[in-house]
């Protein structure tokens, strides 16, 4: 499997490094891009932050990375922890970096997204997938509290 592993500067380190530690990288091919406040975050929440030997890694302002060209095919992105900021970017499709160019749209029509909420106080966790039709995206404008197609 071809995997590329995101992080944003959101507290929750500890579940990058969770990952990092689980995967088989004599199995699959795996990419890490870090953001500069996620390298921040990272050295204040994770005392000895460890990233495998195995990992190739990049710098979120490198352009010439192999996951954001659109020839790549990779088998899945995942985002630990993701920032508000940087979920709303990609629901928004902004791309001004290396980590959000790797989100992909599937065949230019959908995007799927899988997401996870944690809540502490309750402690219950919920699993969302989404189909996104790009398609049919809109957009209220507060001017005429109407919906227009972007």
């Amino acid at each position: 499997m071809k995997l590329v592993i995101a992080a944003t500067g959101a507290s929750g380190t500890i579940y990058l490094q969770r990952l990092l530690e689980q995967i088989n990288y004599a199995a699959h091919e795996i990419h890490l891009v870090m953001s500069t406040y996620a390298r921040h975050v990272a050295k204040q929440e994770v005392d000895d932050f460890k990233i495998p030997a195995g990992v190739s890694q990049h710098s979120d302002n490198e352009m010439n990375v192999p996951f954001v060209s659109g020839s790549a095919r990779f088998d899945a992105m995942v985002i630990v922890p993701c920032s508000m900021a940087t979920l709303g970017r990609i629901a928004s499709g902004s791309s001004d970096s290396a980590l959000l160019r790797g989100v992909r749209a599937h065949g230019g029509v959908t995007a799927v997204t899988h997401s996870i909420l944690m809540r502490a106080k309750s402690k219950t966790v919920r699993f969302i997938r989404a189909r996104h039709n790009l398609q049919t995206k809109t957009i209220r404008l507060r001017s005429d509290n109407r919906e227009h197609w972007i």
